[in-house]
């Protein structure tokens, strides 16, 4: 994809008041309107790593929050900063800020047709794909799209508490682990081979 095909994209979904640079190979600096009392700008940068994309803030956000000496490692600010990151589903790596973004088709391990409704299944190991499934399940809502939702986790006591919550208001079944196969095949069994009206 080039670069005028890249900004546009990223135009139509973010906002036409925010634009793109390209600074290197797969790295884009975002300019938005949004900057700190002292003027300077939020430093947002759009990458390509490890065959996705992500936002980040490559720390500059709480770097720049400590010239003021504000401390942001623990007690209220920490909570209200904590939360609101949670909110948006905004990693807080190290001190860098990043937010996956999800591949443009909003990816789905496995759909089963057969039925009145579609069986979306998605394979659960970490945080990242938790998210990314939320994001999913919550897209096609809002494209009115009719479908069954099932996850099946690696190990759900892995999971980020605050991650989880928001994938389970979502999602229509789930599997904590694999080492309950008979319930999942139970479950599929049931779903797909609904009874005769």
């Amino acid at each position: 994809m080039n670069l005028s095909a890249i900004r546009e994209e990223f135009k139509r979904k973010v906002c036409d008041q925010v634009d793109i640079e390209e600074q290197g190979l797969s790295r884009f600096v975002v300019y938005t309107p949004f900057m700190f009392d002292d003027g300077d700008h939020f430093v947002i940068v759009l990458k390509h790593e490890d065959d996705k994309w992500v936002l980040t803030d490559e720390g500059h956000t709480f770097m720049h929050m400590s010239y003021d000496e504000i401390d942001v490692s623990r007690g209220t600010r920490k909570s209200v900063i904590d939360q609101a990151l949670s909110n948006f589903a905004i990693i807080n790596d190290s001190g860098e800020l990043r937010l996956g973004i999800p591949d443009q088709y909003y990816p789905v391990d496995c759909r089963v047709n057969g039925t009145d409704w579609p069986l979306l299944i998605f394979a659960i190991s970490n945080d990242d794909r938790c998210r990314d499934a939320t994001i999913t399940i919550h897209q096609f809502e809002r494209w009115g799209r009719k479908f069954h939702s099932m996850a099946v986790f690696e190990d759900q006591t892995q999971i980020n508490q605050r991650v989880l919550a928001r994938f389970s208001d979502v999602v229509g079944k789930q599997f904590s682990n694999l080492g309950v196969r008979d319930r999942i095949e139970s479950y599929l069994e049931e779903t797909l081979n609904p009874p005769s009206k």
